[in-house]
């Protein structure tokens, strides 16, 4: 299996079909629950600095739209009742 760079994670990328049967990456399964589901996103947090400022949800939101469509978003109400 081809090494993965995150470079191969961008929304580029993603938008592919495809992009998961290559080399047996799944990460793009993975977004789509996260978009449409879950919204698993990780955040900057003032008490834990650990990411960048700018993942913000506006960020993953955009990222979500890149990849599937516009609109996509997850119905985190629906999932958690």
């Amino acid at each position: 299996m081809k090494a993965v760079s995150p470079v191969d994670y961008g929304s580029f990328y993603l938008k592919d079909p495809e992009f998961a049967l290559k080399d047996g990456r799944g990460a793009r399964s993975w977004y789509y629950q996260s978009c449409t589901e879950f919204s698993y996103f990780q955040t900057y947090s003032f008490n834990h600095p650990m990411r960048s400022k700018l993942l913000t949800m506006d960020f993953y939101r955009k990222f979500c739209e890149d990849i599937f469509q516009n609109g996509i978003w997850a119905s985190v109400n629906r999932t958690n009742t």
